[in-house]
């Protein structure tokens, strides 16, 4: 808070007696720009073939996001040893899974 304070104080002297004086230059930065992530339309759909969970990263120690039915069916984004990079269709979750759980 004393920070903001300070910065804004200098902003207000600056303005007030001119950017002549030395130092007296304040830069904003940007605010960061949102990330738009843009799923492949095209990549291949398969079905599970029984009841998985889909994980956080590809291995057990991680994270289950939700739990996967035999015959929904998700889009693969990529593959990692034994596991795929997989977005649930309907959904729209992504997360990791074994690739031994879909019908190839």
């Amino acid at each position: 808070m004393k920070t903001c304070r300070r910065v804004l104080v200098i902003a207000a002297l600056c303005a007030a007696f001119g950017a002549g004086l030395a130092g007296c230059m304040v830069k904003v930065d940007q605010p960061p720009r949102s990330v738009v992530v843009v799923r492949d339309p095209y990549a291949p759909v398969r079905t599970v073939s029984a009841s998985v969970n889909l994980r956080t990263c590809p291995s057990t120690s991680c994270g289950v996001i939700m739990t996967l039915r035999k015959g929904d069916n998700v889009r693969v984004l990529g593959r990692d040893g034994g596991w795929v990079n997989v977005v649930v269709i309907g959904p729209e979750t992504e997360g990791w899974m074994a690739s031994e759980y879909l019908f190839w």
